[in-house]
């Protein structure tokens, strides 16, 4: 049991639902209040998942695992990353400098990704499934 694939398996689910939010609604309407109650914290879930990401990536070259699961874990990192960013962008704006420069850029890669956030979230989704599923068997 590996805590910590666990605890990036749940973050990469939870962004992303978060990121494909009207998809999932619209296919399991049930999910519909569970998702209200975390968009409130969607720009934090963001920030934690971007963060973390980066550090499941410099983690994931000392794994060892099989091809098939290290592929999964490195576009689980990739999508969780993704919706993170997209998700909290809006608080990490808020932190940049005055520096206009450092702004437009960040703004201008929020609008080339923006249309791939759905595609993101659920490839985080899925694949955030699998490797909580993975963290939690014993090997």
């Amino acid at each position: 049991m590996s805590l910590s694939l666990i605890v990036f398996g749940l973050l990469a689910c939870i962004a992303g639902a978060l990121a494909a939010a009207n998809f999932v609604i619209e296919k399991l309407p049930n999910s519909k209040a569970y998702i209200e109650k975390m968009i409130p914290y969607q720009a934090i879930v963001g920030v934690v998942a971007m963060i973390l990401s980066v550090l499941k990536l410099l983690d994931a070259f000392t794994m060892k695992a099989d091809y098939f699961t290290l592929l999964i874990q490195f576009s689980c990192i990739a999508s969780t990353a993704i919706a993170g960013f997209l998700l909290g962008f809006p608080m990490v704006q808020q932190f940049m400098a005055n520096d206009e420069s450092s702004k437009a850029k960040a703004e201008n890669v929020r609008k080339k990704l923006s249309p791939y956030q759905v595609i993101a979230g659920l490839v985080a989704l899925g694949t955030g499934a699998y490797i909580l599923i993975y963290g939690v068997i014993p090997k």
